[in-house]
């Protein structure tokens, strides 16, 4: 009887077990098919977190740089302003007369400019000037010997300023450097003055590390010029 007894107990028993394990294995399969999707998905959230961050980040950078990119241009707008003012006040008062380029050829010494590159302060004027208003400066030499009008070399200088505020980089520098030295060795051509890879190598150089410099050499050289009897272009 006690035999009999136990079996059906032990069956129960072994029914249960059975079903609890049952379950167990029904529970767990859900569990591991979501541990292996957060598995898989991990890196993906890692890699969107990320990025969300970085275009965060970038979106700070771009708004922090854009007050600061207006201020610039306003800057450079209000010194426009300046250089337009003082233009028509030169242009007004003390316009150079056109240089006799026939004169001044017969009179060169075929060498280079009357007066060294850092020679500017034995005429305080001109160097003020150069130093302070150098686009007018130079825009009056360039209508003095004939190459450009004076707004129209104003505008230029203008628009080269400009060019370098919206790069700003030695690439926009050197190409700036370039452009007036290619101006100067017109200047020595128009004056019979030496021009050769040394000089352009020297002009490049000076206008380089110190346009005032440049620009105040060139300007003496043409006061010193004869003028004709005709005032210059406007």
């Amino acid at each position: 009887m006690g035999s009999e007894g136990g079996a059906p107990h032990h069956e129960a028993n072994t029914t249960g077990m059975t079903a609890v394990a049952g379950s167990h294995m029904t529970t767990s399969e859900p569990a591991s098919a979501e541990s292996s999707g957060s598995f898989f998905l991990a890196p993906l959230k890692r890699d969107v977190l990320v990025l969300a961050k970085r275009v965060h980040l970038s979106n700070l950078v771009q708004e922090s740089e854009s007050p600061s990119m207006l201020a610039g241009l306003g800057g450079f707008a209000f010194w426009v302003i300046l250089v337009l003012v003082a233009a028509a006040l030169y242009q007004k008062y003390k316009a150079s007369l056109p240089v006799d380029l026939k004169k001044a050829q017969a009179k060169s010494s075929e060498e280079g400019f009357l007066h060294g590159p850092f020679s500017c302060l034995d005429d305080p004027e001109v160097s003020v000037w150069s130093l302070c208003c150098g686009g007018v400066r130079w825009a009056d030499n360039m209508q003095a010997v004939g190459t450009f009008s004076f707004w129209v070399a104003i505008a230029i200088y203008l628009g080269v300023a400009f060019a370098d505020v919206l790069t700003g980089g030695v690439f926009i520098w050197g190409l700036v450097a370039a452009l007036f030295t290619y101006y100067r060795q017109d200047l020595r051509s128009k004056f019979g003055l030496k021009s050769d890879r040394e000089t352009i190598l020297k002009d490049f150089a000076l206008w380089c590390c110190c346009a005032p410099c440049a620009i105040a050499q060139e300007t003496r050289h043409i006061v010193a010029a004869p003028k004709g009897a005709k005032p210059a272009n406007a």
